[in-house]
């Protein structure tokens, strides 16, 4: 806990305009478990989702999903709210969400996606400005599923890897 003033003769403590008499030591326990607690709660998501990801549910998804990008030039994975997140030239193209069950994922052609199944493939408030969607994993299709990413890795990747791409399918 920082404090902004000290006041040694009253010893009463400031933070942000709150007074604390340290005469009183009740008040100071209940303050430094408040804190405690509300860190405790903050970081609480890490541990569940670090717990989400060891399920074999989750680590199957995440097996399907690597085999198809990790082979696609300059596809990197890196952590993204502690949850596996893949890159191509430092922009990431896809997510999976604190959840673990489903993914986020950039698409141009988010209105036939979700036309077409509003059940697998949606959009929340938070990315209504975006051009991301959510795919629920239980219920996609893998074809769907690869045809997503292989579109997601094509918006986001460069020429030079796009024609490095052309030239290894060929």
């Amino acid at each position: 806990m920082s404090f902004i003033e000290l006041d040694m003769d009253c010893k009463l403590f400031f933070k942000k305009g709150i007074r604390i008499n340290l005469s009183n030591r009740t008040t100071i326990s209940k303050l430094e478990s408040q804190s405690i607690q509300t860190m405790n709660n903050r970081h609480q998501w890490r541990f569940n989702v670090r717990q989400k990801l060891m399920e074999p549910g989750t680590l199957a998804f995440l097996a399907f999903i690597r085999k198809i990008l990790m082979p696609l030039p300059g596809v990197t994975e890196k952590p993204c709210y502690s949850t596996p997140a893949f890159y191509v030239n430092k922009k990431i193209f896809c997510r999976l969400k604190e959840d673990c069950e489903t993914l986020l994922i950039q698409t141009d052609e988010r209105k036939k996606w979700t036309d077409a199944d509003p059940l697998t493939f949606f959009v929340t408030d938070h990315y209504l400005s975006t051009d991301y969607m959510l795919v629920t994993l239980q219920t996609v299709s893998p074809d769907d599923l690869k045809s997503l990413l292989l579109t997601a890795w094509r918006n986001r990747a460069p020429k030079k890897l796009l024609e490095e791409y052309e030239r290894l399918t060929i």
